[in-house]
């Protein structure tokens, strides 16, 4: 195998894959790249499965050696990437050698990164995936984000032509998102102006904010005063605290909850979710079944069908 060298681990960086799926109803949360989209564009370059394991950097200033020649691939927000000093185009893909240089600046534009490398992060799935979720000390390396000194096995390129995805498929990044979401059972337990507020309002994304979930900060929606069982949560979750101020789960989401909920989140607005730093605008629309559905066909077809371009080597 072709291992590569961390350096640098950044700010947080862990490996992931697409989740632990089927494993919530035992209590062990899902997990996986917070920003799907990007992280299959990067496997896809590399020529890998959508399943294999990629390195997601949160904010940036990961640096690595490669031990031997693998291609390379770095998606996601916006930052420099620097191959042995110089400057390298994101959004495609690079053959590299042993001892050469990988260096990601800090993110300008979103918040996560993904690198992917020719046969995907080669390590022992647990409970049929690679991600790691560091509040539980499960997966990855020991549970563990990357430090210093890791090493991490890879595969030879698959071959030399270089893939791209073309700017005009590239995401954008704004300090306003628009997130559809399709509200719940408990959705019924509002007041009209409850309902009113909650999608009128401009919410902030607080600076907590991490894997688990998404605090925000706007126009205060008090909980309904029922008394609701606690039950099972998944991504995308809107849950309703004490405070009204709304909290959305993530891919590191505990499993079970009683707080109210408005609803959830689509998967697609997860991706634009995860790309948010501090501060940035977000804006709810509601979404009824059929257009929810229809939402969520559109976004597993973009999945499935990622534009590649490919320039032949010389």
């Amino acid at each position: 195998m072709s291992p590569i060298t961390i350096l640098k681990p950044g700010v947080l960086s862990t490996i992931q894959d697409e989740g632990r799926l089927g494993v919530l109803h035992e209590g062990i949360t899902e997990s996986g790249s917070m920003d799907r989209w990007s992280a299959r564009c990067a496997n896809e370059l590399c020529l890998n499965s959508h399943l294999d394991a990629v390195i997601e950097v949160t904010l940036g200033g990961l640096e690595c050696r490669v031990e031997s020649s693998i291609a390379i691939a770095v998606t996601g927000g916006f930052a420099t990437l620097q191959i042995n000093g110089e400057f390298a185009e994101m959004w495609r893909s690079h053959v590299l050698h042993e001892g050469d240089i990988i260096q990601l600046g800090f993110c300008q534009h979103g918040a996560r990164l993904y690198l992917a490398v020719s046969g995907g992060i080669q390590i022992s799935p647990i409970l049929n995936s690679r991600s790691t979720t560091p509040n539980w000390g499960i997966g990855g390396l020991s549970g563990r984000a990357l430090a210093i000194g890791d090493t991490l096995a890879c595969s030879p390129p698959h071959d030399y032509n270089v893939r791209r995805i073309s700017v005009r498929h590239r995401p954008g990044f704004s300090n306003e998102v628009n997130l559809p979401v399709l509200p719940c059972s408990q959705y019924d337990y509002l007041t009209e102006e409850q309902r009113s507020t909650f999608f009128t309002t401009l919410y902030k994304v607080d600076e907590r904010c991490d894997r688990m979930g998404y605090r925000l900060i706007g126009e205060s929606v008090q909980p309904p005063s029922a008394n609701l069982y606690s039950e099972g949560l998944v991504c995308g979750a809107i849950q309703l605290p004490p405070d009204g101020q709304p909290f959305i789960l993530m891919r590191d989401h505990q499993s079970i909850g009683g707080y109210p909920k408005m609803g959830s989140v689509l998967e697609s607005g997860i991706d634009q979710l995860s790309q948010c730093v501090t501060g940035t605008r977000i804006q709810f629309s509601p979404q009824t079944h059929s257009q929810a559905l229809q939402i969520n066909n559109d976004y597993l077809h973009r999945l499935e069908n990622i534009p590649i371009l490919i320039d032949a080597q010389n």
